[in-house]
């Protein structure tokens, strides 16, 4: 009688949830190329683990949720192994591992929101936006004859995180063209990027979004007067 492959429950459970992503991770550049080879004499063969987490870990996050024991089984290799090389990952920093009931979560350090790096980098409009060039913002009628203004929000707020030189705030950069009207993200994005590197004393990004929000404080002041 031939016998039947096992299928632990977290094999079922993963398969579930690649089906709502891309069936693959990234491989950041910087573990391969390396003219030290740093990674290579700290990972050895404990990279085979870390590669796992990045094939099945959520885009956004980073994190996976499961067994060390069931991992293995979804491996074929012994689970004395994986706790071994999850050492390793854990005493360089590029895994950090939480009990969470019966389950880990693990969390790949230094991790990046993939999932709107993937957007980004997809964007029809990439070659076509700069990193000095703002977005044109174009005034139109409204039914009632009101002029008003309206933008691409998700394009602006990627072309403030070009001018700004930080990609990984696109999105909170877009919920700030969200909030704020178009006139004083456009006046705060100028002011933020006039001001020389020396004098800024966290980030550039945080320069503006404290400038979007003063301005817009002392705007509603004025209005209320």
């Amino acid at each position: 009688m031939a016998v039947k492959p096992h299928k632990s429950p977290f094999t079922v459970r993963m398969a579930s949830t690649i089906k709502k992503r891309i069936p693959f991770g990234p491989l950041f550049q910087g573990l391969i190329a390396d003219p030290k080879a740093k990674h290579y004499c700290r990972m050895k063969q404990a990279v085979w683990l870390y590669l796992y987490f990045i094939a099945f870990s959520n885009l956004k996050t980073g994190k996976l949720t499961g067994r060390l024991s069931d991992i293995a089984r979804d491996m074929g290799l012994p689970e004395e192994s994986l706790c071994s090389w999850l050492g390793h990952l854990r005493k360089w920093h590029y895994v950090m591992a939480e009990k969470q009931g019966d389950e880990v979560v693990f969390k790949i350090t230094k991790w990046k929101n993939i999932a709107t790096e993937l957007e980004t980098a997809v964007s029809p409009q990439k070659e076509k936006l700069k990193k000095n060039t703002g977005r044109r913002i174009e005034p139109i009628q409204t039914a009632s004859g009101e002029e008003r203004k309206v933008y691409d929000i998700s394009g602006l707020a990627h072309e403030i995180a070009l001018a700004l030189e930080e990609p990984d705030n696109q999105l909170y950069f877009e919920e700030l063209c969200r909030r704020y009207p178009a006139h004083i993200i456009q006046r705060s994005l100028e002011e933020a990027r006039a001001v020389p590197a020396e004098k800024i004393k966290k980030s550039r990004g945080a320069l503006f979004a404290y400038l979007v929000k003063k301005h817009a404080r002392e705007e509603q002041s004025s209005a209320s007067h």
